[in-house]
């Protein structure tokens, strides 16, 4: 069975600039993605490939934890699944769509890395987050 949990964040100043900022690169992974896609046939695995290209070339995706990148990756393939399963069930589908400031509002992190403890996050450096 999987666990899900959600936690409302209270950061300061510089972790809230650090977190809009990594949102940012976020949701311009996403709209880089769906447009590659749009134009070419490539998987969620090449793409996940590329991010490493990605960091090479843009050094601001370094800051942004890899796993974070890795599920922008696959919220968009999950995007199309649903796209292409409601389309092959007759019912409306709505190709996915790129997405504004208002419309990108979330991060998932996995659990590797970070640990709770009592109400602070610490990754893995132990650092507070």
């Amino acid at each position: 069975m999987i666990k899900t949990y959600k936690y409302k964040l209270a950061p300061n100043r510089k972790q809230s600039q650090l977190l809009s900022h990594s949102l940012d690169l976020c949701r311009s992974l996403y709209n880089m993605c769906l447009e590659q896609k749009q134009y070419q046939r490539i998987s969620r695995f090449e793409q996940d490939l590329q991010l490493t290209q990605l960091k090479a070339a843009f050094p601001e995706y370094k800051e942004v934890y890899s796993e974070v990148l890795q599920n922008v990756v696959k919220t968009l393939d999950k995007a199309f699944q649903s796209f292409f399963r409601r389309l092959k069930e007759g019912g409306k589908a709505g190709y996915p769509r790129f997405k504004s400031k208002n419309r990108y509002d979330s991060l998932q992190f996995n659990n590797k890395g970070f640990k709770l403890s009592g109400k602070y996050l610490h990754n893995g450096s132990k650092e507070a987050l």
